[in-house]
């Protein structure tokens, strides 16, 4: 039976992506982040870009790419309050903002991990 095109499209949006963090005391938590919507990858594209041709990290663009932190983890996990994403994002903003890139495609282990994601899922 030939897959409809709701079907069809849906198998190639953006799947969720499990990742690992580690907290002070060694401990590990698996957490699932959905990708942004194509008006967040558009700003995270011209963020990259200038980043790139600027050779630097602006405070501008830090902060910005802390919103989009922000709103990957608010789509993820709409339960969690604007503070408790404050906080996760202080205290996991490097972390976060590695897979903020990995997960929109960025980097060689991103697409890895999502044909992996991709394999399991057809199981």
């Amino acid at each position: 039976m030939e897959l409809s095109i709701h079907d069809k499209m849906k198998r190639h949006m953006g799947l969720p992506v499990t990742f690992t963090l580690v907290d002070n005391e060694g401990n590990e938590d698996e957490f699932e982040f959905v990708p942004l919507d194509a008006p967040e990858i558009i700003d995270m594209i011209a963020i990259s870009t200038d980043i790139r041709d600027s050779g630097k990290m602006s405070k501008e663009n830090t902060l910005s790419l802390m919103e989009l932190v922000k709103k990957m983890i608010k789509k993820s996990y709409p339960e969690l309050n604007d503070e408790e994403i404050e906080h996760f994002v202080a205290f996991h903003s490097l972390e976060l903002t590695q897979i903020l890139y990995k997960l929109h495609g960025y980097g060689e282990d991103a697409t890895k991990q999502r044909l992996r994601e991709l394999k399991e899922k057809k199981k």
